[in-house]
């Protein structure tokens, strides 16, 4: 399975062609349906990407940390694979107010957009390193 990935939806557009371009055919689930999928035993493993590995913690793509506790709380493996990529920090407010150019967010409130989060390595079964 592969979460959408917003606010880019990066998971709908780059994972999934690089899957398939492994010949492995994902499913795609909007991203607040991960939880209900480990409550239905439908998550065997979860490999996740990673910025930088540090001596407690990883710094990944925000939403790792979610998947991290609710892998470790069904007794799913979690592997860190390393990023292709620099994951971005942050994004504009614009990038979640708004979807497919339409605003859906009201007037008047705040947004908190940061791209990355800390997950701590108790939550991880193995770091791989450089594709190792």
């Amino acid at each position: 399975m592969v979460m959408e990935g917003r606010p880019f939806l990066d998971g709908a557009r780059e994972v999934c062609k690089k899957l398939l371009g492994l010949k492995v055919k994902p499913t795609l689930i909007s991203d607040n349906m991960a939880g209900f999928c480990f409550y239905q035993g439908m998550v065997k493993e979860v490999h996740l990407t990673y910025q930088e590995s540090k001596r407690q913690d990883a710094i990944c793509k925000i939403g790792s940390l979610g998947l991290a506790v609710c892998a470790k709380y069904h007794r799913v493996p979690v592997y860190l694979h390393p990023a292709a990529k620099k994951i971005k920090a942050s994004c504009r407010p614009r990038d979640i107010f708004y979807f497919a150019g339409k605003r859906i967010a009201p007037l008047g409130i705040k947004a908190y957009t940061s791209l990355i989060e800390e997950v701590p390595l108790k939550y991880i079964t193995q770091v791989k390193k450089n594709g190792k």
